[in-house]
């Protein structure tokens, strides 16, 4: 918990998000359909931050920090599902139908109990049956959005919540608002509103004029960067990380710019390692002004357990066993996994170059998860190498690289 709370602390530390939270509600986001849609709010509690992001109509995710890392921080997430589009609250519906509800989830083999706290009712989902009190996750229906909240990974895997830690979860969620909004257009679907975001750009201040004071909003037009070698920073990029986290106590290594962004001045997409700890990724955004001036506009963990792509996320680190590289030996696959890769990628016939080796896990052979690019985008690359064999890609999709460097 140490390396995360750290993280979220510095963060906070560079977007005030303490001192602001004390003082109104904060604005998540608004979600919906052509039927219904609301703008959420939250009140956030003494000594957290809650950092969030919105890439479509459908869902957010966020983090809830602590600074004080003897304390739980949490992640959230608030998604549309039209299975649930006629359940307004848990909290409403009688035994029959709430049995019903817990029903379809321990027909997927979990364990539920249910609690109840102001007036709502919460579903905890037990991380395995043999333990007392222990959950993985706290769940809720509101408005007919699935809510679901969770600990911060620790050590790549979803730790079990104490009850006393699900009691927390459920006060940060009874303090979610949902005010009705204007539904969105009907046509108006999730990869339209992904490809407005992507077209729109910022325009470019006069040459003339003073530096501005806020580095420019993200709007997409990154490029996924192709110079990158055996030193994986150029003395530019180099001396911009430098320069930007100096002052932050961030103890990042950088290991390359995953992309870049023309703005007024440049964006730099940083893929980092923490090196006090186990070497947990994180994307690391960072604003070069054309006046010299720099700022860190964002560091988004880049975790195993729930990597964003472009598809659906990733559970890959929910089964296990994950490890990931230590800080100083990540810069590039090792021999066994570069064989792994290039062996599988040209079965495939994919054409890909690696990036990084995000992690392993051992089973009857070796699994590699692989950040790996091509000539437009970045992706995520698992590998199956067998005890005896060829090796196999056993899935491959595109990194949802505007998740990582969003600072809305």
């Amino acid at each position: 918990m140490k390396k995360l709370a750290a993280l979220l602390l510095c963060l906070s530390l560079l977007s005030g998000a303490y001192a602001a939270a004390e003082e109104a509600p904060l604005a998540l986001g608004t979600i919906g359909n052509a039927k219904a849609a609301y703008s959420i709010t939250c009140s956030v509690p003494d000594q957290y931050a809650v950092f969030h992001t919105q890439t479509d109509n459908q869902s957010l995710e966020g983090m809830l920090a602590n600074s004080n890392p003897k304390k739980a921080s949490y992640l959230f997430v608030v998604m549309v599902e039209e299975d649930y589009a006629e359940i307004d609250s848990l909290g409403a519906l009688d035994e029959e139908a709430l049995k019903a509800f817990t029903d379809v989830l321990e027909e997927d083999g979990l364990k539920t109990t249910v609690k109840e706290k102001n007036g709502e009712k919460y579903v905890w989902l037990a991380e395995t049956s043999a333990k007392k009190q222990t959950y993985a996750m706290v769940e809720t229906v509101i408005h007919g959005c699935l809510i679901q909240i969770t600990l911060s990974p620790v050590e790549e895997v979803v730790s079990a919540m104490t009850e006393k830690e699900a009691q927390a979860a459920m006060d940060f969620l009874a303090t979610l608002a949902f005010t009705p909004a204007e539904p969105f257009p009907a046509d108006e679907t999730e990869e339209a509103a992904v490809e407005d975001e992507i077209i729109e750009t910022p325009e470019a201040p006069d040459a003339s004029e003073e530096p501005v004071e806020n580095p420019p909003a993200m709007a997409g037009g990154w490029e996924v960067n192709h110079e990158y070698n055996v030193v994986r920073l150029t003395e530019t990029e180099q001396q911009v990380f430098d320069q930007a986290v100096a002052l932050t106590g961030m103890d990042y290594e950088p290991i390359t710019v995953l992309a870049t962004q023309v703005v007024a001045g440049t964006n730099y997409a940083y893929l980092c390692q923490e090196k006090d700890g186990d070497g947990e990724w994180i994307i690391v955004t960072i604003y070069s002004g054309l006046s010299g001036e720099v700022q860190i506009l964002n560091a988004h963990v880049l975790a195993l357990y729930h990597l964003l792509t472009t598809d659906k996320p990733l559970p890959a680190g929910l089964a296990g066993g994950w490890s990931l590289p230590a800080p100083d030996n990540c810069a590039a696959l090792d021999e066994e996994a570069q064989a792994a890769f290039s062996q599988a990628a040209q079965a495939a016939d994919e054409s890909l170059s690696p990036i990084a080796l995000l992690g392993t896990q051992l089973v009857a052979g070796t699994n590699y998860k692989v950040l790996a690019r091509d000539d437009s985008d970045l992706y995520v690359v698992d590998v199956y190498a067998p005890l005896a064999g060829d090796a196999a890609v056993t899935n491959l999709d595109i990194l949802d690289l505007l998740s990582y460097v969003s600072i809305n």
